[in-house]
Order: structure tokens, then sequence, then C-alpha cells
């Protein structure tokens, strides 16, 4: 198991691995007796352990003497039992170990006997510290698995009992909103400070696993932006290299502060709670926690709050080979000068969103018999529109009418990436003002063939836009597609307006683009969809889950199946590259991910080997989730019970 020994600005960490008095801190000697301390030193030290051990072993041994399991001795009249609490209350439940604790997070251990009238003396041993109260107070800091027992004798040492277990040491992830506020505060304000800490200044102070958010960016851009495919989304590594992402960034937040976790945001909930449309105004977004959703000056950049003027780092052309044309950090087809992460809650002046993905959504989706459809329904419609509601488009003017006319607003980004990677939209390698003029766009020399072929037989372009288009279809008869009501006259000038409008994507917020991991919302989401994830895992005995390796592939326009080799086309040149159907890599069962060393041992892990690490009873997993409960969507009919359907409801509670 891996042992915490970062750097900790933890409260509870500053009081030491071991019992403590909760109140008041200091104790008397005869209610806690530390077997060793880490602070002595020397000969004191040396001297100071023996003393301390001799006494443990005395008292323990005194205490241990006649312990028994055996039925005469532990009658149902009075059994002993123990349990764990923190300020969040009972231990977690639903995985399979009897008892969880939070490292660095002080817990309560509370003996429990069914006669709880009849008097006696308790002894707590964890590991080599021993205290002698029936509720004893202990901070744990190593992730992993720790021996706890706690006995007791009756004042007349007639009666002996005790009891013990392996008592899980896990960090928690909990719900935004369910957190403490200095929970909240200090997960907030440790991500923050990614943005202004470098990781060379960092690792300095607080080790090799911090990193700052500009290695996160990159990491992801050159995933997800890479010329030739997506290596991260729209297959079946795209849980895995999110939740390996997520547990990275997760490690680098404890180098600096050990008692952090990440939590989860239930946005199912906004989706209730803001089921009018405004959900902007969901406090995840107030300037203390995530920020405004949508600033309304013309750059979109959030000015107010602890998200305010979050830098993209600029100059970047030495640190990634994957920049924009202004060498920020960025998609490189986002041609956006601005140097702060960016929001904007509509896509080319269009809301084709106005509310987070709903339980009905979240139920369906966790109802599926596969993990390949389970895949498919996480990589999209359960948090691909919050990436877009926070992400946005603005900027692309080439040919709004076309857009307009021909339905490709919601999708326009998407497709714009295709053609960019197929070697049609060419962006330009440098930019040194915000001039307008700086834009991608498709230069006449790529142009090989006519539009229309360029959106069907190069790039298959037609396909998802005659799924989104009312004007635009398929004739069976012919095998071509047709605009309603045009003449084939008029279908060439349209095919060439469709095109030019898709060979400029404009500007997109963050979220909506490859370099998501700026804005901060993006850590929040992907935790969610691991929640229900293990959830469905872990109810495979009530509903059969077939996890065999794969993606059930939909109809969607960021799911080509294309891998476009890219070898032998000339850096600057006219030709295009190769593009053929086939897996991306990144998404076999076998593939690689490109994250190692979680557990502290150098261990690397393929897609499979990272899925079977995150399974939710794995003893090695280094977290847990706070509950599998989504109250909110029963209030609303919609049950998350596996073994319902999801063409059954629950009706919701009278009205009282």
């Amino acid at each position: 198991m891996r042992s915490s020994s970062y750097g900790s600005t933890s409260k509870d960490s500053e009081i030491g691995h071991g019992f403590i008095a909760k109140e008041p801190v200091k104790v008397e000697n005869d209610d806690f007796i530390p077997v060793r301390s880490p602070r002595w030193s020397g000969i004191a030290l040396s001297l100071s352990i023996s003393l301390g051990f001799l006494v443990f072993l005395s008292i323990y041994l005194k205490a241990s003497a006649g312990f028994t399991t055996d039925p005469s001795v532990l009658t149902s009249a009075n059994e002993l039992k123990f349990s764990v609490s923190n300020e969040y209350g009972q231990s977690v439940k639903g995985y399979k170990w009897d008892h969880i604790v939070e490292p660095y997070r002080l817990t309560t251990l509370t003996a429990i006997l069914n006669d709880d009238d009849q008097e006696g003396t308790y002894i707590w041993v964890v590991g080599d510290t021993v205290s002698s109260t029936k509720v004893a107070y202990y901070t744990f800091q190593d992730v992993g698995f720790n021996l706890v027992n706690v006995s007791w004798t009756s004042l007349d040492g007639e009666t002996k009992l005790s009891a013990s277990s392996q008592v899980a040491c896990k960090y928690v992830r909990r719900e935004m909103r369910a957190m403490t506020v200095s929970d909240r505060e200090r997960f907030l304000d440790t991500l923050r400070l990614l943005y202004d800490l470098k990781t060379k200044d960092g690792q300095a102070s607080y080790g090799e696993k911090y990193k700052d958010i500009h290695y996160f960016v990159k990491k992801h851009l050159h995933g997800a932006a890479a010329l030739d495919c997506d290596h991260w989304h729209d297959n079946a590594g795209i849980m895995t290299h999110h939740l390996a992402f997520t547990l990275e960034l997760e490690q680098t937040l404890q180098a600096v502060d050990p008692a952090i976790s990440v939590p989860y945001w239930e946005y199912t909930k906004d989706s209730i709670l803001h089921a009018d449309g405004d959900w902007e105004s969901s406090e995840v977004f107030l300037d203390e926690w995530f920020g405004v959703a949508s600033p309304t000056s013309n750059d979109h950049v959030v000015t107010e709050g602890r998200w305010a003027y979050a830098p993209i780092m600029s100059d970047a052309s030495d640190y990634s080979n994957i920049t924009n044309s202004y060498g920020l950090l960025r998609s490189p087809w986002n041609t956006n000068p601005t140097a702060y992460f960016t929001r904007y809650d509509k896509v080319l002046g269009n809301e084709f969103y106005n509310n987070f993905p709903t339980c009905t959504q979240f139920s369906e989706c966790i109802k599926r018999p596969s993990i390949a459809q389970i895949n498919e329904c996480l990589n999209g419609e359960t948090h691909g529109p919050v990436h877009i509601m926070i992400g946005g488009q603005w900027g692309s003017v080439s040919s709004a009418v076309a857009m307009k006319e021909y339905g490709l607003a919601p999708q326009h980004l998407l497709l714009a990436k295709n053609l960019w990677r197929h070697g049609y939209v060419k962006c330009p390698d440098s930019c040194d003002d915000s001039s307008s003029e700086c834009k991608c766009s498709c230069p006449a020399s790529q142009l090989d063939t006519t539009p229309y072929k360029i959106l069907t037989e190069k790039t298959g372009l037609l396909h998802w836009i005659d799924d989104s288009s009312r004007a635009i279809y398929f004739d069976e008869d012919d095998g071509e597609y047709h605009i309603q009501g045009f003449t084939a006259e008029m279908e060439a000038g349209a095919w060439q307006d469709i095109l030019d409008a898709l060979c400029d994507p404009g500007h997109a917020g963050e979220m909506y683009t490859s370099a998501a991991p700026y804005d901060p919302t993006f850590w929040v989401l992907h935790t969610a969809a691991e929640r229900l994830l293990q959830y469905r895992r872990m109810q495979a005995d009530v509903s059969p889950l077939d996890e065999t390796w794969g993606f059930a592939h939909m109809n969607a326009a960021s799911d080509v199946g294309v891998v476009c080799d890219w070898s032998s086309v000339e850096n600057g040149g006219d030709s295009l590259p190769t593009c053929t159907a086939k897996l991306c890599e990144g998404h076999g069962a076998t593939d690689t991910l490109p994250f190692s060393d979680f557990l502290g041992h150098g261990e690397t892990y393929s897609n499979m080997q990272f899925y079977d690490f995150m399974e939710p009873n794995n003893d090695q997993i280094l977290y847990v989730y706070d509950n599998f409960e989504w109250e909110h969507c029963e209030s609303q009919g919609v049950s998350m019970d596996v073994s319902v359907s999801s063409s059954q409801s629950i009706p919701p509670p009278a009205a009282v």
C-alpha cells in the first residue's frame, strides 16, 4: 500500500500519528499511553520508547489474558463491538470492508457493549499505540489496512471480551455540497495553487508527485488533440484514461495537503433544482466555488473570485508541440488569443442545452447490461453536455447563415475538428496580435476535389450533418445526399457554403476543447461518472454485467472510428494524410496508459489492468465514494435500482 509521506497543511496531521484526546488536547497518562513519538530524539527517544513499550506490554498482556470468542463467554447478553466515525458521521457503507477510516482525519473509535450498564475497563490497541478509554480518538496516516483491537474487562475481572478488525484506511470522495466548508476550501485553494506554482518549484517544496496545471493540460492535449485521432475519448479507453488522470491530480493535491480528496459534482441534483433553465445560478458557480458560469465580458474571462484571471500558459511552444496559433497551451484549432481560461453559455449564439444531464439519463445508462454500452453513455449524454454548456463556442462568422439553415451549429466544432484531422482545415502557424484575420480556414490548395466529395467520400461528415439537419437528407435511390427543395446547381453552392462554415471553428471555452483541464469544473465531472460506474459494478450480482472490454459506438460526430496517418505529410506541405478505419491507439484492452506509480512501486497499467485496479472492492484502491444514494432521483420517481428496468418508474412521494 502507498504510505503518505507528503508535506502537510492539515490540522489533523499536525497532531501526529496515533491516539489523541479530542478535548482537551492535553490528556492524562491514565487515558493515553503512547508507545512512541516521532518527535523525540537521541537518548531520550530510545529510553522513552523502551519504558513506553514496557508499560504498553504490561497493560496489553494483562488486558488480553483470557480474551476469547468462545460463545460460552461471549454471551448474547454481553458482546463487544466497535464503531468508527468522524466529523461526517459513521463509516462509509456499501463496500466489502466493515470499517473505513480516512487518512489525516481524526477518527472516533467507540466501544459498544450489549450490556452498556456493566462497568469495566477498556484497552484499545492500534499498531503499537494504546488507549484506555471507551471512546478513543486516532488519526490514521497510511492508506492501507490497520488492525484495531479493543478489549473490555469487568471490574471484578471475571468477564473479558475483545473485538478486533482490519480497518481499511482510504480517501473518501464526497459530493461538493456535502463537504465541510473547511474541506471544500482546502480542495479549491490547493487546486488554484496549481495555476501559480510551477512544477519545478512545487516539487522542490512538496516532492516529485507535485505537478502544475499546465502539466495536466499538456497531457490531455497530447491525448485528445493529436493529429491522428483522439486517444482518450469516444472509445473504450474513455473511463480508464480519465479516472487515472483524476487520480494523478488527486495525488498532486495530496502532495501539498495529504488530507485532500477530489470531490464529485452530482449535477443531476442541479437538473432538478434548476429545471426551469437557470442552471447558471447553481451554487457551484459562486465566486468562492468555481466562479461565474458565463462571464459577460467580450473575452469571456472569469474576473472575480478565486478563479479570476486563472492563466493559460503562454509562449508554450518550447513546452508542448501542441499549441494554438498564439503559442498558448490550447487546442490547435482554437485560435482564441486570450491568455486566461474562458467560458460561454452558448454555442454560436444558440442554447442547445438549457439543463444538466438528468436522473433519467443516469438511470438509463447504469442499467445497461455491458461495460461497452456503459462506456458509451458515460462518454456521451451523461456528461458531454456539461462540457459544452460551460465551455461554449463563439467567433465563427464565416457562414452564419449556412450554419443556421443547414443545422450545423450543434456539431460544428466536432465536425470542424474532423476536417482538421483529415488535413483540410489549416490554422496559422503563428499570430502576433489578436487580429480577426488569425483564424483557421480551408486553403484552396488543400481542396483536392469538390466540396460534396470532401463532405462524403473523403471525410463522411455529411452523415452526421444529415443526422442533425432538417433540410439535408439521404436518398437511397441514387445513394446521395440532397437538400429539400434545391436544384442540383443550388446544392453545389450549398455544399460549398457548408464546407466554408466548417473550415472556421472560431473560438471555444476551455471546457469544450482538449484544454478542458484548465477549467476547474473539469475535475469534478469524472468523479461523478466513476461513482456511477462503481455502483453498477457492485450491483453485478443483482443485474449481470458483461465486462468484456469494448465500446458501443453510436451515431455521433465525434465518434468517427478513423485514424489519420500523417507520417508522409511534409511540415507545412499541401499533401493530405491517409485516413483509414481502425482502432485509435489508447483504446485497446492491452494498450498502456500514460499513467503510473499510483502505489509508489513504479507500476504501469494497461487499460484492462487499470480497469481491474479501480474495481470498487479492490484492496489496493486508494479511495472510495461517500455513498451510492440518489435520493433526489427517487423523489422524482426515477429509480437507480439496477433490477428495475428503465421503462419502469417509481411514484414520487405524496405531498405533505
